[in-house]
């Protein structure tokens, strides 16, 4: 009577475990390659050399403060998001803010509103009593999105007060539209920072209404 071949069996079964390892390996190998990598974005100010104001060659004395600053929920994340539909937002891991949105959106903001006014001397809520504000932009974004296939949106509420901020100044709500300059995540973002870019010269214009030649 025969004897099982048990050496042959245990090689058998090692050839298949070399196989099965080599396959895992092959798939992990073809995944890494082909696995797109994150990439990550930020909103852009205005150069400093791009003051378009009569008064650059002597920055007014203006104390502004900006804030509180308020963006709706599904935009406070990582992921950029862009809207697919009606009702559709679609959210990508590859593609992120390189820091919180509502971070980037205040600074950039106020860089802009130090070259447009211009002015040194900004301030981000809170701020101490100290300061001495004298004007205060509150700013309640509706809207600040755009499509891979359309254009790109900014709706926002904003309120100036002055010195006396038991009444605003003004009380404003306004939309900005920028038709990107292609259909991806990157020029997405850029006509996004171009309608922070028109809202800033809004707010600089209405801040420049209200300057006295002595301010």
């Amino acid at each position: 009577m025969a004897k099982p071949d048990h050496g042959g069996d245990m090689r058998l079964r090692f050839i298949h475990v070399k196989v099965f390892c080599a396959v895992v390996l092959l798939i992990w190998q073809w995944s890494c390659a082909h696995t797109e990598s994150a990439r990550f974005y930020v909103l852009n100010s205005l150069p400093g050399v791009h003051s378009e104001n009569t008064m650059k060659e002597n920055p007014a004395k203006v104390v502004l403060g900006i804030g509180p600053i308020k963006l709706p929920e599904y935009l406070d994340r990582p992921q950029i998001m862009s809207r697919s539909g009606g009702n559709e937002l679609e959210y990508t891991e590859f593609h992120q803010w390189a820091e919180p949105l509502k971070d980037n959106f205040a600074r950039v903001l106020g860089e802009n509103l130090s070259v447009l006014i211009p002015t040194n001397r900004i301030y981000f809520f809170p701020w101490k009593r100290s300061a001495g504000i004298d004007f205060q932009l509150e700013v309640d974004v509706i809207r600040f999105e755009g499509s891979l296939e359309g254009d790109s949106f900014f709706t926002v509420r904003w309120t100036l007060y002055g010195k006396d901020r038991s009444q605003p100044l003004l009380l404003e709500k306004s939309t900005f539209r920028q038709t990107p300059a292609g259909k991806d995540y990157e020029a997405m973002v850029s006509a996004l920072n171009q309608t922070l870019e028109q809202f800033s010269r809004v707010v600089a214009k209405a801040i420049h209404s209200f300057i006295s030649p002595q301010t």
